[in-house]
């Protein structure tokens, strides 16, 4: 089930200083062959797609985007170092938890036809690869012990090692894996000590080095209020430590880092911004991560536009992704000729981010607001997408504007990018010519004479 094509590992060369003890994550599909021919074809390609999707957003949030990620056609190897392994063990008990339900939701396929899973982290000492294709792999243990481990799994549980259960044992309940609770898998070469991975440990949540693995766990689980308020009991404590005597500045730079995935798993603005002020309080200057954490949460748009002023009036510059997190809030009340006036007013500004804000206006059905800012960037993608979503609005508008200002650099532009997108060239040209003669960006004239380049090529070819 499930198939997806395999790299070649048959062939690789040995990376030099390579060796190390890794943690492999096994997650695999409970029947899933069975499963996948009862799907049809429709059905077979949403799971695969949604297959990714469910489990990327938790890589992400558990910090594991690092991983090296390998499909085995039933499910997922998900391997990293030591200090990643609470990490794996929050994401196994996230995905045994919450797997089969993502899955209905993203896929449509009814909840019982969703495998359930059977889950063992396993440590090996490893062999880092390079492929012939440049992909780099693991080579030893730790994949296949995890494997074999899994077959002991009841549905939806977590087997470790005893390596991983001692790093764990902190945060999780724990128990040694017997014959008589579980059934001994047929493929068993190598005997070692398994135990299961049980619920979380709530008197261990708040003395974790790591509190947001529990936060995000709690979030994930739908406990909202318990994830605030253990998230906001790690931030005292964090702030206590920054405020310590003596701390040098490398220590408090650290002390910030926790502080920023802390507020990055917190479910709520309102929490985040508690955060930051005891961020402030320590002493620490906020950076461009607590900045992009808290815009990203922020509840509206002139709240997030009132958080990138004060970054930087403090020296911090916005990046593309600050913008685009702003440019995604509710635009419903904002007038993009607002939006314009502000961000190029900004000493960086970059095109980019004005695709988020088209998007952003398109998706809340307003198109005139969109085209607004297609007028200035009619280049970009999510102007093209818009103006051939919407042609008749988008050539009407840009020829009005051209109509009533024939010197209007923007609007001959916007007609003539209008135009080509739909492969209306020959009408598209004396727009181009003419934004030519008015454009004084060398930027935007290199791009019109290579279209019109394009176009005159195009007739030649005809003739």
């Amino acid at each position: 089930m499930f198939q997806v094509e395999h790299h070649n590992r048959e062939e690789y060369l040995v990376e030099k200083n390579s060796e190390g003890f890794v943690f492999c994550l096994c997650i695999d599909l409970i029947g899933s062959t069975a499963a996948g021919l009862e799907l049809t074809s429709q059905q077979l390609k949403r799971f695969n797609i949604s297959l990714v999707e469910q489990i990327r957003p938790h890589l992400k949030k558990f910090w594991l985007a690092d991983s090296l990620m390998k499909f085995t056609g039933d499910g997922w190897l998900v391997m990293n170092k030591e200090e990643k392994v609470k990490a794996l063990c929050y994401l196994a008990t996230t995905m045994a938890d919450r797997f089969q339900k993502e899955m209905h939701e993203k896929s449509g396929i009814a909840i019982a036809r969703i495998p359930s899973l059977r889950l063992a982290i396993c440590s090996g000492y490893d062999v880092s690869v390079e492929l012939l294709d440049g992909n780099k792999d693991w080579v030893g243990d730790s994949a296949r012990r995890a494997t074999r481990a899994s077959g002991w799994c009841n549905s939806n549980k977590i087997v470790i090692n005893e390596t991983v259960r001692e790093i764990a044992l902190r945060d999780f309940h724990t128990k040694r894996v017997t014959e008589q609770d579980h059934t001994k898998p047929d493929k068993w070469e190598e005997d070692f000590s398994l135990f299961t991975l049980g619920k979380l440990r709530p008197d261990a949540a708040e003395d974790s080095e790591v509190p947001e693995y529990f936060v995000t766990n709690l979030k994930t689980t739908g406990k909202i209020e318990a994830a605030k308020e253990l998230g906001l009991k790690a931030s005292e404590r964090l702030e206590h430590k920054a405020s310590k005597p003596g701390i040098d500045e490398i220590e408090r730079q650290k002390i910030l880092q926790n502080w920023n995935r802390l507020m990055a798993s917190i479910p709520d603005y309102s929490s985040a911004r508690k955060i930051l002020s005891s961020i402030q309080v320590a002493g620490l200057m906020p950076d461009i991560f607590t900045y992009n954490t808290l815009i990203k949460k922020a509840s509206d748009y002139e709240e997030a536009k009132a958080l990138v002023d004060t970054m930087r009036g403090e020296g911090t510059l916005p990046k593309v992704f600050t913008y685009n997190s702003l440019f995604t809030k509710d635009l419903s009340g904002i007038l993009a000729d607002d939006i314009l006036k502000w961000y190029l007013a900004q000493k960086y500004h970059p095109e980019l981010p004005i695709q988020a804000a088209i998007a952003t206006y398109r998706k809340t059905h307003r198109i005139d607001q969109a085209l607004r800012l297609a007028l200035d960037y009619p280049h970009l993608q999510a102007a093209r997408k818009l103006i051939r979503e919407h042609e008749t609005e988008a050539l009407a508008y840009f020829r009005t504007i051209s109509d009533h200002d024939h010197q209007h650099p923007n609007a001959e532009y916007a007609l003539g990018v209008a135009l080509m997108e739909l492969e209306q060239d020959l009408e598209a040209e004396p727009h181009l010519k003419n934004a030519l003669k008015l454009a004084t960006a060398g930027p935007r004239r290199t791009v019109i004479k290579k279209w019109l380049r394009q176009i005159d090529g195009k007739q030649t070819h005809k003739q």
